[in-house]
């Protein structure tokens, strides 16, 4: 059995690329600029920061989640986070628990190839698995070090995830997470340095500081 996970020849295969997507789908993208009222390059770009960036080898170029893109499409141009309706982390997120594992290393993950294939049934790798199961991919090479950066692949993954972190590592729960960040962005956003410390303190205990930091801390810049 041959392992084609980081294969080039086999990158692009489950995905589309730039010029696949708007070669093939040039219809629908001319109907959904016309019904949102929106430029076509502002269009390309708002699919791309929500469902582009799987990329499974370093020198292949990174496609578009075909799933989440049909989604997008049938409902007319909605941004939303489709790809977790077909299934839920739930195994991933219960080992991340049970290790600690530091929820804000995900964003800036570093490894060489022998760490994808780290795989021992009694010790699992939680790295490998999020790049298995598509929850991080390649974002960056250093050919002089021979390690891969890894994070998120695009803002739907990213957003999905974070509100079902939120549900086990939390009081607050999944269905009422992107209302929690909300509030807080408006608390940052205002200066409102109390409300800020209220907000963060009902969500986040002791135990749990530390993805409370971690969430908050893209709000501050």
């Amino acid at each position: 059995m041959t392992d084609i996970t980081m294969d080039s020849r086999y990158a692009t295969m489950f995905g589309y690329t730039q010029e696949e997507f708007e070669s093939n789908l040039e219809l629908e993208i001319d109907r959904i600029t016309k019904s949102l009222n929106i430029d076509r390059i502002s269009l390309l770009n708002k699919i791309k920061l929500w469902y582009n960036g799987y990329r499974f080898h370093q020198n292949s170029e990174s496609v578009y989640n075909p799933v989440s893109l049909a989604k997008n499409f049938e409902s007319g141009g909605e941004f939303d986070n489709f790809w977790f309706e077909t299934g839920t982390p739930t195994f991933l997120i219960k080992l991340m628990k049970q290790n600690n594992y530091d929820l804000s290393s995900i964003e800036k993950l570093e490894m060489d190839k022998i760490g994808f294939s780290a795989y021992e049934i009694d010790n699992l790798a939680i790295e490998p698995l999020l790049f298995q199961t598509g929850y991080i991919t390649i974002k960056d090479y250093d050919p002089e070090l021979a390690l891969y950066s890894l994070s998120y692949p695009n803002r739907e993954v990213k957003n999905a995830f974070i509100r079902f972190l939120m549900d086990d590592f939390t009081p607050v729960r999944k269905e009422l997470a992107a209302s929690h960040i909300a509030k807080l962005y408006r608390a940052f956003k205002n200066n409102n340095t109390d409300k800020e410390i209220i907000l963060i303190g009902a969500a986040f205990d002791q135990q749990t500081r530390n993805i409370g930091e971690w969430l908050t801390e893209p709000l501050k810049s």
